[in-house]
């Protein structure tokens, strides 16, 4: 509980720490972010107030913490529709002989992309940078204040993370033709 004479928001942070985490947890897109986001939110809220006491410090915590995860999810959302209008749907069906294949790909690519918003942060981001936005190795390093190793790393876990969803995903998979039949 909330120490009735702290009314700063580093006082006020550290004892209502695990309800705040909570509450970001029910709002966060992905729930490997939840530490990253309480860090945001009393980095965001630290820097706007300082040390200067507040009437209500809980209630402005949570406010900051809601912004930070609707500001998160936003870059989720906006990353996904990117991804999606760059898909070239003419040249899916152009380079296939039925359109059972096109479905059934593009019925992949969705299982995949829903894949994608559940993996880790970390990997997440850095298999973004390296395969969305074409940034080298070193170039993400020094983005993200990481040592190239740690790159690969993140890199090698978002990788195989991938392509176990995606072999899971094609020994799941019953043809189009199948499922229409029964």
């Amino acid at each position: 509980m909330v120490k009735k004479d702290s009314r700063n928001i580093a006082d006020t942070f550290l004892s209502i720490r695990p309800r705040l985490a909570r509450f970001i947890t029910r709002l966060a897109f992905s729930k490997d972010e939840v530490e990253d986001l309480l860090q945001e939110t009393f980095l965001n809220a630290h820097r706007a107030k300082g040390d200067e006491d507040l009437d209500q410090p809980t209630a402005y915590l949570y406010r900051v913490a809601r912004t930070v995860c609707y500001k998160s999810n936003n870059r989720h959302v906006d990353f996904l529709a990117r991804t999606m209008e760059d898909i070239d749907v003419d040249a899916l069906m152009t380079d296939r002989p039925g359109g059972t294949e096109v479905v059934e790909d593009r019925e992949m690519l969705g299982k995949l992309l829903a894949f994608a918003a559940k993996m880790p942060a970390r990997p997440k981001e850095v298999f973004i940078m390296r395969h969305i936005e074409g940034l080298s190795h070193k170039q993400i390093a020094a983005r993200l204040g990481l040592s190239p190793s740690t790159v690969e790393k993140h890199l090698a876990k978002a990788t195989l993370l991938c392509s176990q969803e995606r072999r899971r995903l094609e020994a799941d998979a019953e043809p189009l033709e199948e499922r229409a039949e029964r």
